[in-house]
């Protein structure tokens, strides 16, 4: 038997919502005040999340309280979104931009 490399299990979209909802609930107890933390490049774990079009992480980031006011080279990460929707670079993008120009009214 030929080995193909490891084993892919749990990449479903449903078992990756799933493992969100889990993350969120982790990062919501363990992580709250480190969400809006920059790298080395000044980029927040929102703005990477929006640069790489993951909807549900830029949901559970939002949740979390991260701060969409941070900018990474002058940008938002709703600017990010808004210019990536501009040039339909991706699908999710509209959705994105929906989703960072909600405004939290708890806070």
């Amino acid at each position: 038997m030929k080995n193909e490399g490891p084993t892919r299990i749990g990449n479903s979209r449903e078992s990756l919502s799933c493992h969100f909802r889990h993350m969120s609930d982790f990062f919501r107890v363990s992580c709250s005040e480190i969400i809006n933390l920059q790298n080395h490049k000044k980029e927040t774990a929102l703005y990477l999340a929006v640069s790489d079009q993951r909807l549900a992480v830029v949901e559970v980031f939002l949740g979390l309280g991260a701060d969409r006011t941070i900018k990474f080279n002058g940008q938002t990460a709703l600017d990010l979104a808004i210019q990536m929707e501009a040039e339909h670079k991706y699908r999710s993008a509209a959705e994105i931009v929906k989703l960072l120009s909600i405004v939290n009214t708890t806070t």
